[in-house]
């Protein structure tokens, strides 16, 4: 007797872990879809069936098991409709496995009412942990009064009767608690377990849906790659991908500092660091990519996420953002209609010459010159005349100078200015009369000049050592001077202006 009721609890707690596993992605609850708690009835009616076929024998046809505890535990997952499955399934099973008698039908009658009660009851009386065991004692009171009613109706002894129910009670109680427990650990495990699989299903689905290529590896190869990842790496599958190592894509010239740089940080701080390299697709074209790498466990191993995003376009972009800035920051320092420096380049290149020729102690020139009697050259040969003419003195005054560091710039309207840096008074002199035959030399018509029947110009020349106390202004006011003497004496001259 003992073996067999060793052997019913047994199958009752073996069968209970199947069950659990049948159901493991799919968390077992009263609450659970009618489809579901039907097949909950079914497996808990087909585990009596189980315990019915290694039965406790009373007679040929009183049998006594631990079955009616199926019935509480798919009432717990099942609620109504499991608990009246699985004890509809014990009721047809006893009477089939024994055949058509008062016991049978009588036994069937209580799996029946067991099941009605504990599905009406056990999820309705709060807690759970306490309404179990006391429904337990009541499955117990009907079960026995039912074997005492078939012994009784077959005429056999009760004399020995008490002492097996109660080796029944105590192992029906032992292993109802046993059977509560474990339904709550294996409902517990399989929350978990479903939990962690919806997670990793929506994790998977944001990889997937992931704007940026996303890439799992180790320190030697690739273990996962999304969608993203494979058209960045123009990768037809992933198995053209998967085993391989990650630094196979990246650029010879940054396997050394950047490859090791974020693992690195990662070591140290535990924190994504955004990177910029290049990577290689497998046909070979090199792509720019921004990467960030994160550590992460991947099937129980340490490993990393690198996230790469294509910045090929961005980059392209940023590239002739700089080029549009550049041109437009050297269009902002030209003159509009001589292609020289404008005002702003020459002052700007005066104040740092001063500089460096205080620091330096050097000397430092300005030429001021114009053209000798340019408005009546804009009356003669009207405006675009007169614009042609200031381009060409321009173009011609640049190539007349060999000096290394100067510039020629347009100071406004038909004047110039030129700057010398590390110049001498004799030197300046010597250049400014070179400019002045120079042009002189192109012969542009000038037919209402007073001065000649060519284009000339007035210089005025002015140097010096700069001293702390004044400012460039005063060079370009004595050059200035120096220019408006040229014109009082005769014009188409060099001028320089008295220390």
């Amino acid at each position: 007797m003992l073996n067999d009721f060793v052997m019913n609890a047994a199958l009752l707690i073996a069968s209970f872990f199947i069950i659990g596993q049948l159901f493991r992605n799919n968390p077992l609850q009263h609450t659970s879809l009618l489809k579901t708690q039907s097949l909950i009835g079914i497996c808990y009616g087909l585990q009596g069936i189980l315990l019915m076929v290694y039965t406790i024998r009373l007679d040929a046809l009183t049998i006594m098991d631990l079955r009616h505890i199926s019935i509480m535990i798919a009432a717990l997952q099942g609620g109504l409709p499991g608990a009246l499955i699985s004890s509809f399934i014990m009721a047809i099973a006893r009477i089939g496995l024994f055949g058509i008698s008062f016991s049978s039908v009588a036994a069937a009658t209580c799996m029946l009412l067991i099941g009605i009660g504990c599905g009406l009851l056990l999820n309705r009386v709060k807690p759970a942990r306490l309404s179990f065991p006391l429904l337990n004692v009541a499955c117990l009171l009907v079960i026995s009064a039912t074997i005492f009613i078939n012994m009784s109706y077959a005429g056999l002894s009760i004399s020995g009767l008490s002492s097996l129910l109660i080796f029944h009670w105590l192992t029906a109680l032992l292993c109802g608690q046993l059977a509560y427990y474990l339904y709550l650990y294996i409902y517990r495990m399989n929350t978990v377990f479903f939990k962690l699989q919806e997670s990793e299903k929506r994790y998977r689905s944001l990889i997937e849906k992931s704007p940026d290529a996303t890439i799992v590896h180790n320190d030697s190869s690739i273990l996962f790659i999304n969608g993203k990842g494979l058209r960045l790496l123009n990768a037809a599958s992933s198995k053209e991908v998967i085993g391989r190592s990650l630094q196979q894509f990246i650029h010879p010239l940054y396997h050394n500092q950047t490859q090791k740089q974020p693992l690195e940080h990662l070591k140290a701080t535990a924190e994504a660091e955004l990177i910029e390299q290049k990577y290689i697709r497998l046909d070979g074209v090199e792509i720019d990519v921004e990467v960030s790498m994160s550590s992460i466990t991947y099937n129980n191993q340490p490993a990393y996420v690198t996230t790469i995003r294509d910045i090929t376009d961005r980059k392209i972009t940023e590239q002739k953002l700089q080029q549009a800035m550049t041109a437009l920051q050297r269009l902002s320092n030209l003159d509009g209609l001589t292609g020289i420096a404008n005002r702003r380049s020459f002052d700007a290149f005066l104040e740092q010459s001063w500089i460096t020729a205080m620091k330096k102690d050097e000397p430092l020139s300005v030429i001021m010159f114009d053209a000798d009697e340019f408005k009546a050259y804009n009356d003669t040969y009207g405006h675009q005349g007169g614009d042609d003419c200031l381009r060409k003195l321009a173009e011609h005054t640049e190539q007349a100078l060999t000096h290394h560091n100067y510039m020629v710039a347009r100071y406004g309207g038909e004047e110039f200015a030129v700057i010398l840096c590390n110049t001498d008074s004799d030197a300046a002199y010597r250049i400014a009369e070179q400019i002045r035959s120079f042009i002189e030399a192109l012969a542009i018509p000038h037919s209402s000049s007073k001065v000649s029947s060519l284009v000339t110009v007035s210089l005025g020349v002015a140097t010096i050592t700069p001293p702390f106390y004044i400012s460039p202004k005063e060079l370009v006011g004595q050059a200035d001077s120096a220019l408006y003497r040229a014109k009082l004496e005769g014009r188409n001259r060099v001028v320089v202006h008295d220390a």
